[in-house]
């Protein structure tokens, strides 16, 4: 599934430190806890029929977003990229 590769090159990209967490979570936030929790029977599934494991990057970065508090709020209003607010 190409969401699913996506967000684990994502995840690959964050635990080699050139993508922030805050930029990812920024970026997809929840969205890919309810995309985990959707396809887990067909990344277990996957992982069965292959005999390896896949997504590892993507189940890890899922997990340690659970560990943390979720703000149920409206997102904090978007910040320009040169941080002067304009």
């Amino acid at each position: 599934m190409k969401i699913l590769d996506y967000y684990e090159y994502m995840c690959e990209l964050y635990e080699s430190g050139i993508l922030s967490k805050k930029t990812i979570v920024t970026l997809r936030g929840q969205l890919m806890i309810r995309t985990y929790d959707a396809c887990e029977g067909y990344i277990r599934e996957t992982r069965k029929r292959q005999g390896r494991l896949v997504y590892e990057a993507f189940e890890r970065f899922v997990n340690d977003l659970r560990g943390e508090a979720v703000s149920v709020g409206p997102p904090p209003p978007a910040t320009s990229v040169t941080g002067d607010g304009g």
